[in-house]
């Protein structure tokens, strides 16, 4: 993980933070697929993240709108990809959000894929 000083700003620190800690998550999701699709499931889950954690997105959104654009031309065979990356997006998140949660504020997995 780069250094906090690296970055411009406190909320892209934090952003990139939840974009490895859902690449750390993959594996102990059990989650298996391609490398472009792992790339959108983190840049989305990182957009979950900060909402969840009341972190404010980015005054300049370019960068991500840039990196999401490459990894969608990359994935436009597969008309599902975007749902696939959602899915499991929503997943990571809950996964993660699960270390600082109480058992009540965590919804079961029912409710959740409903």
């Amino acid at each position: 993980m780069p250094q906090r000083v690296q970055f411009d700003s406190q909320h892209e620190f934090y952003a990139t933070c939840y974009r490895e800690l859902i690449r750390w998550s993959e594996i102990r999701l059990g989650w298996e697929g391609s490398y472009p699709l792992g790339e959108m499931i983190a840049e989305i889950d990182s957009c979950f993240l900060c909402a969840q954690t009341n972190i404010p997105a980015s005054d300049d959104l370019s960068n991500h709108t840039s990196y999401l654009a490459a990894w969608l031309k990359a994935l436009q065979d597969d008309r599902k990809f975007i749902f696939k990356a959602a899915a499991q997006a929503s997943k990571a998140s809950q996964f993660i959000l699960g270390f600082s949660r109480t058992n009540e504020e965590v919804p079961k997995l029912q409710e959740a894929e409903a």
